[in-house]
């Protein structure tokens, strides 16, 4: 099996397979997902004490697809993702949604460019104005959400062909990847504009 990783950002693409991805991991984030699911609440992201938190969030869209936020120590959220196993009414509502919540996009990067998600197992992910100020949190996103990713996934228990079990390796498909300082410099122009407007309704994500 294949999943596709997209980001709303940036245009961002690529492929990878389960092998890049240890089984004790999948385990671990999928206690993390079905935890953070039941409380409703923010839970610790990468270990108990960290200050990082997953925010499963609540949707319409039926029981195989997750929406999910990166929240940061400030309790701000630095990125909102959906994980779905393919197309379909459901997926395609979640597809737009995170979309969507993309405050910003490099130029050259449209909406429409994304069209219908693809048929088979995918992750998009938009960044959110708060990533200008926790940059740190772009050395590990890209990992954090691939383990989301397949960890939901097998969570589903998806029919995998033999074809997809022999194919390899990990990365399979890279599309352009633009420069990490122009997305966070249209992070940064954005969170400055806007900020006068948002400090008023930033508001913690539920109880800690």
């Amino acid at each position: 099996m294949i999943l596709e990783h997209w980001n709303a950002n940036t245009g961002f693409y690529r492929q990878s397979d389960h092998s890049g991805v240890d089984d004790g991991v999948t385990r671990a984030y999928g206690r993390l997902i079905a935890v953070a699911g039941a409380l409703g609440t923010p839970a610790p992201l990468r270990g108990p004490d960290d200050p990082w938190h997953l925010h499963v969030l609540a949707h319409p869209h039926g029981p195989h697809i997750l929406r999910a936020q990166i929240v940061a120590p400030d309790e701000l959220p630095v990125a909102t993702l959906a994980v779905a196993q393919g197309g379909g009414d459901g997926p395609l509502r979640a597809w737009r949604e995170t979309v969507d919540a993309a405050p910003w996009m490099l130029d050259g990067c449209d909406p429409v460019d994304f069209g219908d998600p693809p048929d088979g197992p995918w992750v998009m992910t938009a960044l959110l104005p708060a990533v200008a100020d926790h940059t740190e949190v772009l050395a590990w996103l890209d990992e954090v959400e691939q383990c989301i990713g397949w960890a939901f996934l097998k969570g589903l228990r998806p029919t995998a062909s033999a074809g997809d079990a022999r194919r390899g390796p990990r990365v399979l498909k890279w599309r352009r990847r633009p420069p990490v300082t122009a997305h966070l410099a249209r992070a940064s122009r954005w969170n400055e504009r806007m900020r006068p407007q948002c400090d008023p309704c930033r508001t913690p994500i539920g109880p800690r």
